[in-house]
């Protein structure tokens, strides 16, 4: 649109919308002002949903992140990536770990029993015996201890830590080395050959005895103390064959 002079020379003052023209000086310079176009209203509301969906999916993703982060799964062990526990390091609640779980040694174990097959002569006794300084006598059935006598079997010699002794003067202790139960014969010969006058003993250990009348006896501590009134708990087998 052209805008006039007006009288004194200047602009008429009217405000125009949209592309305009003016003229105006002594040379009727003419000056063209063209506005920004109309913004399309359709374009508008795409970058508004745009915007919209972009926060959407931003939203949820970190919702997603903080499920499983709180779930536990969140930064799994890459492959290949050791997830071992340091030695130091406490175990997971509830956790027990492997390496350390306690083992039932001997002592925890039952004593286990004299084979009863290996002599033909069978088994004379078997039972538990209490081991004191006065015997027992393996001899009598079943195992006695006689206090006003001497020439037990075997006795408790000392109890810190608890030793049991044979016959005065005599070798007719050893100690069986093996992880099972002797023989008759086994103990015999292990007497004849290691014998000796004291051993000492724990829950589990396995003696062999020689008897005065000259029978062959095993013992399996099954329990120790610390003074000569308690004394010393076996299980006891006594073999019925008499050696010379």
């Amino acid at each position: 649109m052209t805008v006039a002079k007006d009288s004194g020379g200047g602009l008429s003052g009217n405000s125009f919308h949209g592309s305009t023209a003016a003229q105006h000086g002594e040379h009727s310079v003419q000056i063209n002002h063209y506005g920004p176009p109309p913004g399309n209203p359709r374009n508008r509301v795409r970058i508004t949903l745009a915007a919209l969906a972009v926060l959407v999916l931003l939203g949820g993703a970190l919702t997603l992140a903080l499920w499983k982060y709180r779930d536990g799964t969140a930064d799994p062990a890459p492959e290949g990536r050791s997830t071992h526990t340091p030695s130091g390091a406490a175990p997971a609640p509830g956790a027990t770990r492997g390496s350390e779980s306690p083992s039932s040694g001997a002592s925890d174990a039952p004593a286990p029993e004299a084979s009863l097959t290996s002599d033909p002569g069978g088994i004379q006794w078997t039972g538990p015996v209490r081991i004191v300084e006065d015997g027992p006598y393996l001899d009598e059935k079943p195992p006695k201890i006689k206090t006003s006598t001497y020439g037990e079997d075997v006795h408790l010699g000392l109890v810190d830590p608890p030793r049991l002794s044979g016959r005065t003067g005599e070798t007719n202790l050893a100690l069986w080395p093996g992880t099972g139960m002797p023989t008759r014969q086994e103990c015999a010969d292990l007497i004849a050959t290691q014998g000796v006058r004291q051993v000492k003993v724990a829950k589990g250990t396995v003696v062999c005895v020689a008897t005065q009348e000259g029978r062959t006896a095993v013992l399996t501590i099954t329990a120790t103390s610390n003074n000569f009134t308690d004394g010393v708990m076996a299980q006891a087998t006594v073999w019925s064959t008499v050696t010379d």
